[in-house]
């Protein structure tokens, strides 16, 4: 057996392509954004190929201004599970985040992923908060026409988080798994890719969305804060609506635990196609 650990290249797109197709049960993110990671400077693919077959990979991704090592889409094949291939390749990130002067190491992982947890705590990292993430259908779902936010941009949005520091956990914004400071440059980052959207008038709840691309197709991908119920609810029937409106057959919903109850309230369990705690970890380098 011949273990190679090396970057990841284009050559390399079927066997990523099929060791998506089985995770998270077809559903994985990775095989869509796969090239952008090749075509990003900030990104470091890295692949543990054994008998000249990718059997493990992830990306490093230098965010905040170079601050932040991010680490993101680690995926193992089945049958090379529990060899201890995820460990190799995580302390082998942990190390060209080093080499390249990161502050901390950062990522996200499901509540439920009892491996990549205890792969962040072999290398150091802590848990640091929770979010809860929900996939649900849009089709058919009724939705309140009338619910309007005002979309906001990036300067609005460094003024609404510098008046209520607490809306946001660590001072970090979420969206689609992923982790941006939430400064100046973090907020205009994130722009570049999401809408946000905040209550006509006084300002004390944000929400953010995007056009999120799996495997399958697209869905409509959210998040929100706020720190008063009728805040969340005004936010969730709004990008429900935004969603139908737009046509996209399903959506993707993130928010604070605190508000898991008037979620369900709305969107019951017998309509969710899946739901998952995110945990954030961090380590300082």
């Amino acid at each position: 057996m011949n273990e190679v650990m090396r970057p990841l290249t284009a050559e390399d797109e079927q066997d990523v392509v099929e060791i998506g197709r089985q995770v998270w049960s077809g559903h994985d993110y990775v095989p869509s954004t796969f090239r952008a990671w090749l075509n990003d400077d900030s990104s470091h693919p890295q692949a543990i190929e054994i008998d000249n077959k990718v059997v493990c990979f992830a990306n490093l991704r230098i965010i905040d201004n170079g601050r932040t090592a991010w680490f993101e889409g680690l995926r193992t094949h089945p049958e090379w599970r529990e060899q201890g291939l995820a460990r190799r390749i995580t302390e082998h990130l942990a190390q060209i985040a080093g080499q390249l002067d990161a502050e901390r190491i950062r990522y996200t992982t499901a509540s439920t992923n009892k491996a990549s947890l205890k792969l962040a705590h072999h290398i150091g990292m802590n848990e640091q908060f929770r979010m809860q993430v929900s996939w649900f259908p849009l089709g058919d779902m009724e939705s309140d026409s009338s619910t309007e936010l005002e979309q906001v941009g990036a300067d609005t949005v460094i003024q609404l988080l510098s008046d209520h520091p607490t809306l946001i956990p660590m001072n970090t914004i979420i969206y689609d798994w992923k982790v941006l400071e939430a400064d100046s440059h973090g907020i205009r980052a994130a722009a570049e890719s999401n809408r946000f959207w905040s209550e006509q008038g006084g300002r004390s709840s944000l929400s953010l969305g995007k056009q999120r691309n799996e495997d399958e197709g697209v869905l409509w991908c959210f998040t929100i804060y706020a720190l008063e119920d009728d805040a969340f609810r005004q936010h969730l029937e709004f990008h429900i609506g935004h969603g139908k409106k737009r046509g996209y057959p399903n959506g993707m919903a993130t928010y604070q635990p605190k508000f898991a109850s008037l979620f369900s309230e709305r969107i019951s369990e017998k309509e969710l196609d899946r739901s998952r705690g995110l945990v954030f970890l961090e380590k300082q380098l």
